[in-house]
């Protein structure tokens, strides 16, 4: 599911738990007690509304090598390589490339690598 798709879903059920349309969230149930003193708090895990962060991560190199790897210029294009991570590494922190690199854990590195080898 795209980030899109779950930021609608958490704004869909933000809205529904505020507004007392799922059952026991934000509604009175007629008890007698008091449920306006109590909060409602909704947590989505991380992985839920970053579905995949190698996308994330590689946003930053649209800049320069077009959208989603695509590049539309003289730079390499990023979309089905394999060697990514490995070349990001090659590089000295004089270069562009490098700089880029010091900015990624290796763990980081390997989700662009992957997201672009799998698009």
């Amino acid at each position: 599911m795209s980030f899109l798709k779950y930021r609608a879903l958490f704004m869909l059920l933000m809205f529904m738990a505020l507004t007392g349309c799922i059952d026991g969230l934000g509604s009175d149930d007629n008890d007698d007690d008091d449920d306006d003193n109590y909060r409602v708090e909704v947590y989505v895990p991380v992985a839920q509304y970053t579905p995949n962060s190698g996308r994330l991560l590689a946003s930053q190199c649209a800049q320069c090598h077009g959208t989603n790897g695509y590049s539309v210029n003289s730079w390499d294009r990023l979309v089905g390589s394999d060697d990514i991570a490995r070349e990001m590494y090659e590089y000295s922190t004089a270069h562009i490339m490098g700089a880029q690199t010091i900015g990624y854990t290796p763990s980081e590195i390997n989700a662009i690598s992957y997201y672009f080898l799998t698009q």
